[in-house]
């Protein structure tokens, strides 16, 4: 959760934080959840950054030893050094860090572009792979981020990259919420 004031320049500066700790420890990284929408067009609220990151995990403690150095204050931590799931809060910035950890996500990381969001220019996972990601994830704010996200992108997408995503994790269920959503959208 972002602590008051919420502003532009409060998050770019904890982002630069934690980027720093991600360079530092030699992790890849790019933005993902509902920030990275906005490097794609589409606004949503949201009270956090999430960044997705890759890196060997004997450097895991010196990611989160990095990201302490940078003022950071570990709020939770999930799985271990190969799954982990990071929250931290950097200058009061709610700061998800979630760990590619098998092949479609860290392929997403590879596919990453840089593009110009929070007032910064990041590497941002692909409109393909942001809805992938939500459909996965299946949250009800997830579904509806991946059908808005399939709508304004929708001439832009790689279609077979989509298609192959798409049978590769099964997600034959969510992809069918998201064409009879479509169906019922408007702008």
């Amino acid at each position: 959760m972002v602590s008051p004031p919420f502003t532009p320049a409060k998050i770019r500066a904890a982002v630069r934080l934690a980027l720093a700790a991600a360079r530092t420890a030699g992790a890849q990284v790019a933005l993902t959840g509902g920030t990275a929408l906005e490097a794609w067009g589409l606004a949503r609220a949201t009270h956090d950054v999430d960044l997705v990151f890759l890196l060997p995990p004997g450097r895991f403690g010196r990611f989160q030893h990095a990201l302490r150095a940078q003022g950071a204050q570990v709020l939770e931590l999930r799985g271990d050094a190969r799954t982990a799931w990071l929250r931290v809060a950097v200058r009061g910035v709610q700061i998800d860090w979630l760990r590619a950890w098998d092949p479609p996500s860290q392929r997403a990381l590879r596919r990453a572009v840089v593009r110009q969001v929070l007032g910064l220019r990041l590497k941002v996972l692909r409109p393909e792979d942001l809805i992938l990601l939500k459909l996965r994830v299946g949250r009800p704010r997830d579904l509806d981020d991946a059908v808005r996200l399939y709508a304004f992108c929708g001439p832009q997408l790689d279609r077979p990259y989509l298609r192959r995503g798409l049978r590769q994790l099964r997600l034959g269920r969510e992809w069918a919420y998201l064409e009879r959503s479509l169906r019922h959208l408007s702008f």
